[in-house]
């Protein structure tokens, strides 16, 4: 074993590779600092590549990235090795050493290869800086929505939160209308078994308008009624209801109705907008037209069951006075009554007592 070892390293039966040069000062010399630079470069390469890959450990894409990284990292590390055995065997010609070694970088090197034939899909896939980019503003972009919708959100619920009844639709109509920026915003209640609407509040411009009752007959608001859902239309909406005279009076060129829903779904009411420009509509906004039309509907039934409650009471307090007259007409009656029979007993009272006064004095006749 130690034979085999010494003539491994160094071996005597080969002359060192500084023959080769003549042993020329400046040409040894050359190659000796070029294949230590080298070296030196190769070593702080994959430092550098796992210190990259450490700080990246949160990526999904660290793992496959470790493992090609350390494969490039052997890869390198053996390149300098055989550097530094390239200036070892200028003096020491172990060129088994250095022939071994060389074996070892090229199976690493063509297990890298392959591992890298399997990963280039994966790197492949990864967008460049510009779709990154696109990415960032779209993104960006989605933020800023979110936020309005949020500030929207936030003022309608500051705007209806501490009002119920009457006075909710009309706080909702004006909230919805600042919010959005649109020129109406109506509230409806259906009525005659759901053929027309009338408008429980009516936002128009800047100001609550007149409550109106309209028919849904070819209207943008009957579609909304026959799906149950949230029925839009961005822009045009006169040329698809042309006999809508309601739109040609707002001059609507957009529509977007909410139906109102009871318990058992079916259709009370409707939360519709109407603006002289065309509206674009998100997700985000019909989830918030959504949430306001559900608490309309609350606040409609609620005002139902109010106004329900107000009529009982008015038709108990009219029983209550028609028994009370009642009550007043006999009592006069029974007090008439009653005067009838005083008067009638002291008449009686007083025949009894000329009748008992008579009796005596023909008693008094009869004795005398």
């Amino acid at each position: 074993m130690l034979e085999l070892i010494d003539n491994l390293v160094p071996p005597n039966q080969y002359i060192p590779h500084g023959h080769c040069y003549l042993w020329q000062t400046p040409l040894v010399a050359l190659h000796v600092v070029s294949d230590g630079l080298i070296a030196i470069a190769y070593f702080s390469i994959p430092a550098m590549l796992l210190y990259f890959v450490r700080k990246r450990q949160d990526d999904p894409l660290s793992k496959p990235l470790l493992k090609v990284f350390l494969l490039f990292g052997a890869f390198i590390v053996l390149c300098g090795a055989g550097h530094l055995l390239d200036i070892w065997t200028v003096w020491y010609p172990a060129y088994w050493v250095s022939g071994l070694e060389r074996a070892l970088t090229a199976l690493v090197s063509c297990y890298t290869a392959l591992q890298l034939v399997e990963l280039l899909p994966q790197f492949l896939s990864l967008r460049s800086p510009q779709q990154l980019e696109l990415a960032n503003q779209a993104l960006e972009e989605e933020i800023a929505q979110r936020k309005q919708t949020e500030a929207t959100l936030d003022a309608i619920v500051a705007g209806t939160a501490a009002v119920t009844g009457k006075d909710f639709f009309a706080a909702l109509t004006q909230n919805l209308a600042t919010a959005l920026n649109v020129s109406c915003v109506a509230v409806c209640e259906a009525v005659e078994d759901s053929q027309k609407l009338r408008t429980l509040a009516l936002w128009s411009g800047d100001r609550l308008a007149e409550s109106i009752e309209y028919s849904l007959a070819g209207g943008p608001c009957e579609a909304a009624i026959e799906s149950k859902s949230l029925c839009a239309f961005s822009d045009k909406v006169q040329q698809h209801f042309p006999n809508a005279h309601l739109l040609k009076e707002l001059g609507a060129e957009s529509f977007v109705g909410v139906p109102l829903l009871d318990a058992n779904q079916q259709t009370i009411g409707q939360l519709c907008i109407l603006d002289v420009q065309p509206f674009q509509i998100d997700d985000r906004t019909k989830g918030l037209f959504n949430v306001f039309a559900a608490r309309a509907a609350i606040e409609l039934q609620r005002k139902w069951a109010e106004d329900e409650k107000v009529r009982a009471y008015e038709a108990l307090e009219l029983r209550v006075q028609e028994r009370t007259a009642e009550l007043v007409q006999t009592n006069t009656a029974l007090g008439f009554e009653i005067r009838e029979r005083t008067a009638t007993q002291f008449q009686l009272q007083q025949l009894a007592e000329r009748e008992r006064t008579t009796a005596r004095v023909i008693q008094r006749m009869r004795q005398s």
